[in-house]
């Protein structure tokens, strides 16, 4: 469905082409993932690495996403599930916050 949606957005398919397969894709299962597709999803050690290292300090995924002003959910959906993310719980306070870098999102 993105490909197609991309195809069409570069002018590649028309109205007509892209309605069909957007109509086909569905009928076939294609909506919302990939059926059968048996493909293994991404994992990233880099990212995993990094929250490695922040919860070793004691920074939890929902500061980063305080940090990036960022829900914590819209945190997980921009690191497309690539990183085990931890529960909200009783975690040790992480004391000189205001000497850390200050993060950003760059996309």
């Amino acid at each position: 469905m993105a490909l197609t949606h991309r195809l069409h957005e570069l002018g590649l398919t028309s109205e007509w082409q892209y309605r069909t397969h957007c109509v086909e894709l569905g009928r076939l299962g294609y909506r919302k993932s990939e059926p059968r597709s048996g493909v293994a999803r991404e994992t990233s050690q880099v990212l995993g690495k990094v929250f490695t290292a922040l919860r070793s300090e004691g920074t939890r995924p929902a500061d980063v996403a305080r940090e990036l002003h960022l829900r914590p959910a819209d945190l997980s959906d921009l690191l497309f599930g690539l990183v085990v993310t931890a529960q909200e719980g009783e975690g040790q306070p992480h004391g000189g916050a205001h000497n850390r870098p200050q993060l950003s999102v760059v996309r």
